[in-house]
């Protein structure tokens, strides 16, 4: 059981402790291993200007550097068909809401917990709850959330199968999963052996006892102000009891 003490939350059993930094919770298993990695992220100022950001982490890859670039790209990509989609589907789902590698929450529902281990996108993040954590072991029990999303991580993730494990695992019975993907993996962060395709992912799903539907979206992604990369992206709606909450039914 995690209580609070003076760096954030504690857990009286094991006597270890987790920070809470700007309101999110670093429920990771090795917070000072991940701090000493990303400390320039956590201590960075939010009212810096870009360009003398840019320049604070210039001479060579870093955390901060990375986390800048996706921080750019997803916040000049939040218009597009799968964008739309995704925003239409989840203003419909029922609460409350898990979702998993959430980002900069540019679909812009709020009343939903955040899990992610991108500092620098989670502290920009609008959900009520955000919790610096594995997507693969978020720190909750069983069957707690009504929803669980997640949004372009199949494909970014070391085990896409392991993920709808954890997905299916957080929700409700009767509850719902959205999942959105291309599918465009690359092999130093998913191993070849673990990449889903499309008949993989909806396999997992009924395997899982899962029935659904799946959309196909063009999904734009603005890497560099005169560069756009258009991905085919699927959205998957999955539900186990009962039909899926569609926005025409609300």
């Amino acid at each position: 059981m995690l209580g609070p003490e003076p760096v954030g939350l504690g857990c009286g059993a094991c006597g270890a402790s987790f920070p809470v930094v700007d309101g999110i919770s670093l429920l990771v298993s090795d917070p000072d291993a991940w701090l000493a990695e990303e400390r320039l992220a956590v201590l960075c100022r939010h009212d810096l200007p870009g360009p003398l950001l840019e320049r604070l982490v210039r001479g060579g890859p870093n955390p901060l550097q990375r986390s800048l670039r996706r921080l750019w790209t997803y916040h000049h990509s939040r218009v597009g068909p799968l964008q739309d989609a995704v925003q239409q589907a989840i203003s419909a789902l029922p609460g409350p809401i898990l979702e998993l590698g959430a980002g900069l929450g540019a679909h812009g529902r709020a009343e939903l917990t955040a899990v992610d281990l991108d500092w620098v996108l989670l502290s920009r993040n609008p959900a009520q709850q955000r919790i610096l954590a594995d997507a693969l072991a978020p720190p909750f029990a069983p069957g707690q959330f009504a929803a669980v999303v997640a949004l372009n991580l199949l494909d970014s993730c070391r085990d896409p199968l392991g993920l709808i494990d954890v997905m299916a695992a957080q929700l409700a019975n009767d509850g719902q999963l959205l999942l959105a993907s291309p599918l465009a993996y690359e092999d130093h962060i998913t191993p070849i052996s673990a990449q889903l395709d499309q008949a993989g992912v909806e396999a997992a799903l009924s395997a899982r006892g899962f029935t659904w539907t799946v959309e196909v979206h063009d999904w734009p992604l603005r890497t560099h102000p005169r560069t756009v990369s258009v991905h085919t992206g699927l959205l998957w709606r999955a539900w186990r009891g009962g039909s899926p909450l569609r926005p025409a039914d609300v």
